[in-house]
């Protein structure tokens, strides 16, 4: 991979053949005082890392890559950053295969097309030693190929007929995200990345399910408050918020 589109002003990227994980070699060149506004790709991961400790391997045909940003802004508002890298990859994946009106992104960090999972985000905070904090922006984009799990529908831009050609999705990326990053401008630009993400929301106006341990919440989905969190009127009439959970469609 790392082949020859320009990476976005301002940023730079360091690439790998194979490591555990992005995050986590963005992680220590963090820790080993690395600049920021780094991105960390790989043609292959050993140990690659999903939502609540998942994992799994990846082999290479695949988009695999961290942005590593220190202290994008106060630690109220990193919650938010998620919605800015789904807000960001969606674009970009609208851009690069023309699919302008066939991208849904799923809370809190899944991108859909045709129902499908196309991508995923992980985002991580961790202290480093000269007491800034590290964040971590981990995306997987499914471009040759894509895993059979049960019970979950996914898809590969390959499989839709679009493209597989990697680093012409990471270029789309790294551009999207610089602007979006700009536009979020350390939270006080939200409102616009709130917008451009429920105009894509999956299950808008519809009844979902919530799991968030051994609780589950039922309620149709209304919208996402000012700090991104989701909002639902469950089935007794209440509106609650939700900050955190796996979100499945009612059927």
């Amino acid at each position: 991979m790392a082949g020859s589109y320009p990476i976005a002003p301002g940023f730079r990227r360091k690439h790998f053949e194979t490591v555990a994980s992005t995050n986590t070699t963005a992680l220590e060149l963090a820790r080993a005082g690395e600049a920021d506004r780094l991105w960390v790709t790989a043609d292959r991961q050993t140990g690659g890392r999903g939502r609540r400790g998942r994992y799994w391997f990846s082999e290479p045909g695949n988009l695999y890559s961290s942005l590593y940003l220190a202290d994008p802004a106060p630690a109220e508002r990193l919650g938010e950053l998620p919605l800015v890298a789904a807000v960001s990859l969606a674009r970009a994946i609208e851009a690069a295969c023309d699919a302008a009106g066939k991208v849904a992104l799923k809370w809190p960090n899944d991108l859909l097309i045709e129902g499908k999972k196309l991508s995923g985000i992980l985002a991580e905070a961790h202290p480093l030693p000269d007491g800034r904090r590290a964040v971590l922006i981990g995306i997987g984009v499914n471009v040759g190929h894509h895993p059979d799990i049960p019970d979950y529908a996914t898809t590969s831009l390959a499989a839709l007929g679009w493209t597989d050609d990697v680093e012409k999705v990471f270029a789309f990326l790294a551009a999207e995200m610089a602007e979006q990053l700009a536009i979020w401008n350390a939270g006080r630009g939200f409102a616009m990345i709130r917008d451009a993400w429920l105009v894509r929301a999956a299950a808008l106006g519809k009844t979902i399910e919530v799991k968030q341990g051994d609780t589950v919440r039922r309620g149709r989905f209304v919208t996402l408050d000012g700090e991104g969190r989701l909002v639902l009127d469950d089935e007794s009439g209440n509106r609650v918020t939700v900050s955190a959970g796996d979100v499945f469609f009612s059927s």
